[in-house]
């Protein structure tokens, strides 16, 4: 079973700017291997592409899924290349951006600011307190709109690994 997370970093060397674009390979026992990598100026469809193909021709010729940050030119890419592959959001970069979008609240008021009027200026009668994990939706609406409404457009972006044997 083949899995790829397709990584971007950016680097800088003198005057050029780019990116660097590597794939990382999972083994069956669960360490982690650089498939390839591939220098670029930015994070283009057409260099995803070319990085991909050239796993391809070099052997790997199905992919069963592939994980990352969601970015348009991976997704794309890897529809052209693998169009059998599941994508998944990596979940690292998926729960910082909902982080970015859930309010900080000082110490003494966390235990209450999901679910009460607990100094978050949500009212009960929208919110109510989380009892279990079908709660969460509820309890955090008000206090974090944007946030709740990323989690729910893209929670079954994360899932796709379940979908795979419980071994893998």
């Amino acid at each position: 079973m083949e899995f790829i997370c397709a990584i971007g970093g950016a680097f800088r060397q003198a005057a050029r700017k780019g990116v660097l674009l590597v794939a990382v390979g999972v083994r069956e026992g669960g360490g982690f291997d650089v498939l390839d990598w591939r220098g670029a100026f930015a994070e283009t469809t057409e260099d995803y592409e070319e990085l991909l193909t050239q796993l391809w021709r070099r052997g790997l010729e199905s992919v069963e899924l592939i994980v990352s940050d969601g970015l348009p030119a991976v997704v794309s890419a890897a529809q052209t290349v693998y169009p059998a592959a599941r994508h998944q959001l990596c979940l690292a970069h998926w729960f910082r951006h909902l982080e970015a979008l859930t309010p900080r609240f000082p110490w003494f008021q966390r235990a209450s600011s999901a679910g009460s009027s607990g100094g978050s200026g949500m009212r009960r009668t929208k919110c109510k307190r989380a009892s279990g994990p079908g709660d969460f939706v509820p309890s955090w609406r008000c206090a974090a709109p944007e946030m709740v409404q990323k989690f729910q457009a893209e929670r079954h972006q994360v899932l796709a690994f379940f979908a795979f044997p419980a071994p893998w």
